[in-house]
């Protein structure tokens, strides 16, 4: 597992392009669930975003919103929770996800009913992840919406359960596999990549994995596994380290 997960990071460092992805795992220690979400652009208007934190949850905003050209695809929330259940998606599916678990509707279910982004020619995947706390029967879950490749306006739906992980490790699916015109649709299974223990050290340690030129943001949400306590760090590219 770690020779695998040590490969795959050197994969994804190498990848100028990822897109937004989603980790999914336990840390190093095993005493935390986490979650990480980040986002890439190559447009201005993809650039011009930060990660914000509010309590327990992370959005995306502007960070000059006299620059947004259009706020359809890149302005929602991307990390969420309810009754120890935590969301994250790379779209405004994270609150339809909410609210079908408020009213005992499913991870699933929430998804079904929604398709891969609206915007040809890349068709890009929307992605989800969700940690649900029980014990030691916590799950954890992913998934992707896929184009369909014999129908463009069809979608595939994948998903995902995993019912633990091994310390240090996470599970990870992202929107393209490289840089492209148009972009190449992440079309794998999740792949296995390494967790540190502590939630700062995670959020630097994939900061710097990230391509420079491309990264625009990264949260990192530890769940704690007794408690429930969550802690959310961010990094933002146009907001350094440190600022106010």
């Amino acid at each position: 597992m770690a020779a695998t997960a040590a490969d795959n990071l050197a994969q994804l460092k190498d990848n100028s392009y990822p897109g937004r992805g989603i980790l999914l795992g336990l840390n190093k220690g095993g005493s935390q669930w986490v979650q990480v979400y980040w986002v890439m652009g190559r447009s201005n208007n993809s650039r011009n975003r930060l990660l914000k934190i509010e309590g327990t949850e992370v959005l995306t905003e502007p960070h000059d919103p006299s620059k947004v050209e259009d706020a359809t695809l890149i302005i929602y929330r991307a990390m969420s929770s309810f009754r120890g259940w935590h969301i994250v998606s790379n779209g405004d599916h994270t609150d339809n996800i909410v609210q079908h678990i408020a009213v005992g509707s499913t991870f699933e279910t929430a998804l079904e009913g929604c398709h891969h982004e609206p915007d040809a020619p890349n068709h890009t995947p929307r992605i989800a992840g969700l940690v649900r706390l029980n014990g030691p029967d916590t799950e954890l879950k992913l998934a992707k919406i896929v184009r369909d490749p014999g129908n463009e306006d069809h979608s595939v739906h994948c998903f995902y359960r995993y019912a633990g992980f091994i310390n240090g490790f996470g599970s990870c699916l992202h929107t393209y596999s490289s840089d492209g015109k148009p972009l190449p649709s992440f079309g794998f299974d999740p792949y296995a990549l390494p967790l540190l223990d502590d939630v700062e050290d995670i959020a630097d340690s994939y900061w710097e994995v990230l391509n420079n030129e491309n990264k625009v943001a990264l949260a990192v949400k530890a769940i704690d596994c007794e408690s429930g306590k969550v802690t959310v760090v961010a990094r933002n590219k146009l907001v350094p380290s440190g600022a106010a």
